[in-house]
């Protein structure tokens, strides 16, 4: 298909569009906008704090008129991650705005990602219920003797300990799931790889075999493995791995789909994965802004895969962005087959340890 025939398509599914995109908004006094991440803990009465691609800027409250956020916390929670650099002090700023969003097992996390890169981090230390007991961080103990006569500040102190103990049990508690789940990981890691294996034998035998135990796979830490394993594939094995994403009800598959859907090499498999999109249809939320992310490629191959996957799926919200992808002089405009080469060659603004963080996939929690 080329640049006319695709432009055509577009102006066919064109119609009355709003842009949407994944953005906190401040309405200015006077009509005018702007768009990023409001920064909630680091706001205050005087000025918002608002995060953008050029930096985090003060807005005077005196100016605005109104401020809408996203209300879709997860995308707000995303922008957030690609905001906040991997530093101690970056990953400290982005548990403070999951405190302020109620996210507590994301504060946690990114908490716990402070005390690897500095274990004396004191304020991370205390959000976690942690005490200094000489040189060592220890969690509070319960009180010692509940029979002992105890004035009101003694109670009150039992009590606080009281709360810090159970705090940190439910820590644990959620430690050792965490534990669990990588324990799980693991061997769904190492079972992709010999099923994967199976489907390139020569025993006809194991591919049945390979085949049969992927169709019954159905848990959402399998989804991180497959994909990877769909960029050292044949294309015939690829759509093997596909379907057996798409068979897992988990909202994560939708995204490993639409990934499919603009990075493969192959027509056939990019079909497909758009067949499966269709039949979620319902989340297109989840995966749209992932394909819109291809238009906004430098590479030929994304941009044109991005292009008729968005006219396939007759998606208007996104026509004004890929009319402008198409239309941009400094754009080549050709078809490149296969100019897109690996999995691992995400589209921008969409990294592989966002959704499997060290190259481990750990469920994140999505809305609705």
């Amino acid at each position: 298909m080329n640049g006319r025939s695709l432009l055509v398509m577009v102006a066919v599914l064109l119609g009355s569009i709003q842009w949407v995109a994944a953005a906190d908004t401040v309405v200015l006094r006077g009509g005018k906008s702007l768009r990023g991440l409001i920064v909630d803990h680091r706001s205050d009465e005087l000025a918002i704090k608002l995060r953008t691609d050029h930096g985090e800027m003060p807005v005077l409250r005196s100016t605005v008129e109104r401020v809408e956020l996203d209300p879709d916390l997860e995308a707000r929670y995303w922008l957030a991650r690609e905001y906040f650099e991997e530093t101690a002090e970056g990953l400290f700023d982005l548990a403070l705005w999951c405190q302020v969003n109620k996210l507590d097992d994301e504060r946690d996390e990114h908490l716990n990602a402070v005390l690897e890169i500095n274990p004396n981090h004191a304020e991370s230390r205390k959000l976690l219920g942690y005490v200094r007991r000489g040189r060592e961080w220890v969690l509070q103990e319960e009180a010692a003797d509940t029979n002992n006569v105890q004035g009101p500040k003694e109670a009150n102190l039992a009590v606080e300990v009281s709360r810090r103990a159970q705090d940190g049990r439910e820590k644990f508690e959620h430690l050792r799931r965490q534990q669990e789940t990588l324990r799980k990981q693991q061997e769904l890691n190492k079972t992709v790889v010999r099923l994967v294996s199976w489907l390139d034998s020569k025993n006809a035998d194991q591919v049945q075999q390979a085949r049969a135990e992927l169709a019954e796979i159905r848990d959402p830490l399998a989804i991180g493995p497959l994909t990877k394993a769909m960029g050292k594939t044949a294309a015939v094995d690829r759509l093997v791995l596909l379907d057996a994403i798409g068979r897992i009800p988990a909202p994560e598959a939708t995204y490993a789909v639409a990934i499919a859907s603009v990075v493969d090499q192959s027509s056939t498999v990019r079909t497909r994965a758009l067949d499966l999109l269709k039949d979620r249809s319902d989340q297109e939320d989840r995966y749209l802004p992932l394909i819109e992310q291809a238009l906004r490629s430098e590479k030929v191959g994304l941009i044109y895969n991005g292009a008729e996957a968005l006219t396939e799926l007759g998606k208007k919200r996104s026509m004004p962005l890929l009319i402008g992808s198409l239309m941009t002089p400094t754009r080549t405009v050709y078809r490149t087959e296969g100019f897109v080469t690996t999995y691992t060659e995400w589209v921008p603004g969409i990294k592989l340890v966002d959704v499997w963080p060290g190259g481990t996939f750990i469920p994140l929690s999505c809305p609705g």
